[in-house]
């Protein structure tokens, strides 16, 4: 995350400061990185089935809701810091499609994206 989103001096204090919390550097720590994304299968599987359970695309079916912004700026956080396709990857055929068809749909409620 601190090399995508951080500028170098910000990046600094973030590894300084999270080193001497975690006790070991980011990149040891960043390690664990593929497990989280197994662990993240079973709470998207459960999303896809409630995303699927009005109809869909959205948690209310057509309508859009405020459940549907926070899975949207979760999912665009993970796009933007490039591992949205790692998380994507873990899910079967069936569900990772209803996941990129909810976040296509999400695309006009996302409004501006040059901020």
């Amino acid at each position: 995350m601190p090399e995508v989103l951080l500028n170098p001096r910000s990046k600094e204090y973030y590894e300084r400061t999270r080193q001497q919390t975690l006790g070991k550097p980011l990149s040891e720590y960043a390690k664990g990185a593929d497990l989280a994304y197994e662990n993240a299968v079973a709470p998207l599987k459960e999303i896809t089935a409630l995303l699927k359970g009005k109809g869909g695309p959205f948690f209310l079916g057509k309508e859009f809701s405020y459940s549907d912004i926070v899975l949207a700026g979760l999912l665009t956080m993970l796009d933007r810091l490039g591992v949205l396709e790692n998380v994507l990857e873990e899910l079967d055929e069936y569900n990772r499609d209803i996941i990129i068809k909810f976040y296509k749909e999400c695309g006009p409620y996302l409004g501006r994206d040059d901020h």
